[in-house]
């Protein structure tokens, strides 16, 4: 956390090293320290979900006779069909 205080000190010094003396140009950059330290913090929260999320099971790649097969014996499709198809794919 002091990281992220020393970036908001940064931004909240700006005015001061312009030698600018008027108060909103020091709330302006304030404000601006904060954003960037919210923007830093949801960043990291975001990083460490996404390493920490299970990776998608892999798809299986279903061969085109196994889904003939699948077909007929759903019965999607008559025997003359899966004998044509399968005499077709061998």
């Amino acid at each position: 956390m002091e990281i992220l205080g020393s970036i908001g000190n940064w931004y909240c010094g700006i005015a001061q090293n312009y030698g600018s003396t008027h108060i909103m140009d020091s709330w302006l950059h304030f404000h601006i320290g904060i954003i960037v330290q919210l923007l830093v913090i949801g960043m990291i929260i975001s990083f460490t979900l996404r390493m920490l999320r299970k990776p998608a099971p892999a798809t299986q790649e279903v061969s085109i006779m196994e889904l003939v097969k699948r077909r007929y014996a759903s019965g999607d499709i008559d025997s003359q069909t899966y004998n044509r198809l399968r005499s077709r794919l061998k």
